[in-house]
């Protein structure tokens, strides 16, 4: 990379331009985005009304019409641990994974709250997996 000066008028000072090999000067990532964009750097005007995203896939739970898709915080979760919070005739259709909202999720995890983890760890041994059998003998402590 090679640091260009370029005259710019005779009174003014000169300005330090970053430049390729190929001559040309570098553009940073956002002068990038905003030339590619077409984008003056402003950022969006609240006059202009934006869309409401339009999702895919519905939440599966019957009271809720919310998108459960994953670009707006939708979740998949394993039928048995939803059919725990809102039971059996509470989730649409039995498949193996029910989309849930971002809303449904944050219930079902409140819900939740309190209970113990399935996978987590029971004993508090040495390594935090298993309780220690006895305490161990140390060398100094024999007589």
């Amino acid at each position: 990379m090679v640091l260009v000066t370029k005259v710019v008028d005779v009174g003014a000072p000169t300005i330090p331009l970053m430049s390729n090999s190929r001559g040309g000067t570098i553009m940073g990532f956002k002068s990038k985005v905003r030339k590619r964009r077409g984008n003056t750097g402003k950022g969006i005007s609240e006059d202009e009304d934006s869309e409401e995203y339009e999702g895919q896939i519905r939440c599966d739970i019957i009271e809720c019409g919310n998108w459960a898709d994953k670009k707006i915080g939708g979740r998949k979760m394993a039928y048995d641990r939803a059919v725990e919070v809102w039971g059996a005739s509470g989730v649409s259709r039995k498949v193996r994974k029910v989309s849930l909202c971002k809303p449904c999720y944050r219930t079902w995890k409140k819900e939740k709250k309190g209970e113990p983890k399935e996978w987590g760890s029971k004993g508090k041994g040495p390594l935090g997996n298993a309780p220690p059998t006895s305490t161990p003998v140390r060398s100094f402590d024999q007589p």
